[in-house]
């Protein structure tokens, strides 16, 4: 009878046990692939990352040779790859956007999404964002303004 309420318990506490386990080892696989995805598109242009960061389903990496700037972010909505050539770059700056939603008296300010903006030196151009949150594909915003914050500072330090 101990011998069977033993093995019991033991299947009862590895049923409950699995999920936990098994969505764990699916973050892990996004997140080296992710990884691998941002080293990749370094790699196709010569570059090597030096300095990577990776929070949820983004990374920032850079190339500090080279100078270049590197983003990806995947998730079952939304695969975004950019690269920004920091030679050319004036600025890079922590960017929101936001909407306001009122109910009632009160105002409510929402960001709707957070970036990493770069100002080319010329202006002639357009430079790619690194869209870090945005609520069209992400439920909740969470340390990604921190992250931009950081990020700016980082890049900031290598513009030439």
């Amino acid at each position: 009878m101990d011998v069977a309420s033993t093995l019991l318990g033991s299947i009862i506490v590895s049923i409950c046990i699995f999920p936990f386990v098994a969505v764990q080892v699916g973050s892990k696989k996004k997140k080296k692939h992710v990884l691998n995805t941002l080293t990749q598109i370094a790699q196709n242009r010569q570059c090597q990352i030096s300095t990577v960061e990776q929070c949820g389903d983004y990374a920032i990496g850079l190339d500090e040779v080279n100078q270049m700037a590197f983003f990806v972010k995947k998730n079952d909505e939304v695969a975004l790859e950019n690269e920004v050539d920091l030679k050319h770059v004036v600025e890079c700056y922590a960017h929101t956007q936001s909407k306001t939603i009122r109910s009632g008296q009160d105002k409510k300010e929402i960001i709707t999404q957070v970036e990493l903006s770069f100002k080319h030196k010329t202006h002639e151009k357009k430079l790619a964002d690194f869209i870090l949150y945005s609520e069209n594909f992400n439920a909740q915003l969470g340390n990604e303004y921190p992250m931009a914050q950081k990020w700016a500072k980082i890049l900031n330090n290598h513009l030439s």
